[in-house]
């Protein structure tokens, strides 16, 4: 059933229908039996604002939407530093606001390792205060 739903909201894209692509994602998230299947939907109807409609304020918003519904789902948070980093110009400490967002959520150990060394990573090649 998820591919037909991709197919279907992919021949409205091509058909150059972007505002029924927009509904057919919003319908399908709000339907979705799962989280997963939600979430999972929720970062291609992101990427298709992004991507497509040039829209990433809308595409934030559309993940911001999903967190409330799944608080700790990495995914979704590593999608909205992808978006933060691709923003000209790219906003230093709304990246790191969203990584210690994640930081601060109670979270399995593995994963918060994960995003910590992200953090580092990321003040090391892009950070601007030595301090951080």
């Amino acid at each position: 059933m998820l591919q037909l739903a991709y197919r279907r909201i992919n021949l409205e894209r091509r058909r150059g229908n972007l505002e029924r692509a927009c509904e057919l994602y919003e319908h399908y998230i709000s339907a979705a039996k799962n989280r997963v299947i939600a979430n999972n939907m929720a970062i291609k109807y992101a990427r298709f604002c992004w991507k497509v409609k040039n829209d990433i304020d809308k595409a934030m918003a559309v993940l911001r939407k999903a967190l409330e519904k799944d608080k700790d789902c990495a995914r979704l948070y590593l999608q909205l530093v992808s978006m933060e980093m691709e923003k000209q110009p790219m906003d230093e400490a709304a990246v790191v606001a969203v990584l210690d967002e994640y930081l601060a959520r109670e979270n399995e150990p593995e994963q918060k390792l994960l995003f910590a060394q992200r953090k580092v990573e990321f003040l090391e090649d892009f950070g601007s205060q030595i301090s951080r």
